[in-house]
């Protein structure tokens, strides 16, 4: 009976070994012409409705840059979008380290320091995940929606609390895709706190 045994634990355990790595890819890019994502009547987000097609050719951040998304929950009182009451919120900080440098590619676009300047898409194995504005690192204003930062090896997704109903940088594919290569680190409150 073990002698039968041996010969199937071998294949079991080369066809354990032979499963393919998963292949899910996160690419960011910039968005070729502007898309409204804010609307100033109801003062509420305009869901982000960029197709592919939209999108420049060559991803602006590659899957191989992407080295650690790290997610980070804490308390904190903040003041209410639109009203001058605080409120104490779980806040959330999502950021990407990366392999390479950024300063050059974000500081060769000439981001105002007002405004959107250059829109974003996140895309996971081929679907348009969110989007949102590439910001100044420099600026000071914040805009209604999903904006990314950037300096050195870091970019930051950055979010006010309270705007939008949901948190569109709490995909779970797009966790999951992280989760599977090994990229994702969630941290509920800061080591300080």
């Amino acid at each position: 009976m073990k002698y039968f045994l041996i010969p199937i634990l071998i294949i079991t355990g080369n066809v354990i070994i032979a499963q393919p790595k998963s292949n899910c890819r996160i690419d960011i890019y910039l968005v070729k012409n502007y898309v409204r994502c804010w609307d100033t009547v109801t003062k509420k987000i305009v869901p982000f409705n960029v197709t592919i097609d939209n999108l420049q050719d060559t991803a602006f951040i590659k899957d191989e840059e992407i080295i650690l998304y790290t997610f980070k929950k804490f308390k904190q009182k903040i003041r209410i979008w639109g009203s001058r009451r605080r409120k104490k919120i779980t806040a959330r900080l999502h950021s990407l380290q990366l392999s390479s440098s950024v300063n050059d590619r974000i500081d060769s676009l000439s981001l105002s320091l007002f405004g959107c300047a250059a829109q974003f898409a996140i895309v996971c194995d081929g679907e348009i995940i969110y989007g949102g504005c590439l910001n100044n690192h420099m600026s000071s204003w914040v805009p209604p929606v999903v904006t990314l930062t950037g300096r050195d090896n870091e970019i930051h997704f950055g979010l006010w609390p309270g705007i939008a109903p949901t948190d569109p940088r709490e995909n779970p594919k797009l966790f999951d895709c992280l989760k599977k290569t090994g990229r994702f680190k969630f941290q509920k409150k800061y080591a300080d706190d």
